[in-house]
């Protein structure tokens, strides 16, 4: 078997397929032993014998991604004493959660009509599809919303209520327009390639202190790579955000 390199900053990375994970008994997660012998890796099953062996600290994207979304967030709420700051983080988590779970639950469900329904230009597979992307569109609108009164609860930027009601509206034209890339979204995370990018980008920025930016925009990127669309998508998000100036 050739496997190809995949390019990660100065360094590469490589691949493991799903079967050969199972093939050598390595599950998801688990920790891994890797030496050399001067001409080749030898990467094997972590051994209860060597618990004592230092090992390389590992964070899922996931968690790098709250935390520097939160990080960022946090930047408007400055006056938020050390107990609203976890109270706030708590309930921002619970979100970013609730909108992560919208997507894997959203790429069960496609998988799910693909497999009832093969041929994926017939009418059955288009109308449960629609009908798909509808309810993923009000479920993540509905999170939003929620997100959205956050501001008004911990004294942050705020917007009148027109103004809220207007940016709501524009946002779910938003995501009814884009609803065909927000099933692109929920078919990327299978991509073992896609998903191996992030968590190396996760690894290099987990202990970069003040790179949240910086790690939000280059995971934006790595998005743009394997899923076009959400480039334009982003855009015109960014033009809703800016057109509804908060009220300092």
């Amino acid at each position: 078997m050739l496997k190809k390199l995949v390019k990660y900053g100065n360094s590469n990375a490589l691949v493991l397929d799903k079967a050969i994970l199972e093939l050598l008994d390595i599950a998801e997660g688990s920790l891994v032993k890797i030496k050399t012998d001067g001409k080749a890796i030898i990467i094997t099953a972590h051994q209860a014998d060597t618990a004592q062996e230092k090992i390389s600290k590992t964070v899922t994207h996931n968690e790098v991604l709250q935390e520097a979304s939160l990080e960022e967030t946090l930047k408007q709420y400055k006056h938020l004493n050390k107990s609203q700051k976890e109270q706030f983080s708590k309930e921002f988590a619970n979100y970013q959660a609730q909108l992560e779970d919208s997507i894997t639950v959203a790429e069960k469900k496609l998988d799910a009509i693909t497999q009832e329904h093969p041929d994926t230009t017939s009418d059955a597979y288009q109308t449960k599809v629609n009908t798909l992307q509808s309810d993923v569109t009000k479920n993540r609108q509905a999170i939003i919303q929620n997100m959205s009164n956050m501001p008004t609860k911990y004294n942050g930027p705020t917007l009148t209520k027109k103004q809220m009601s207007d940016m709501q509206a524009d946002f779910a034209e938003h995501l009814k327009k884009h609803a065909t890339t927000q099933t692109k979204l929920a078919q990327i995370i299978n991509d073992p390639e896609y998903m191996h990018e992030l968590q190396l980008l996760s690894e290099k920025y987990a202990d970069h202190d003040g790179d949240s930016a910086e790690y939000l925009k280059a995971t934006r990127e790595v998005l743009y790579k394997y899923v076009p669309e959400m480039r334009q998508a982003d855009k015109e998000m960014t033009a809703i955000a800016t057109k509804y100036e908060p009220i300092k």
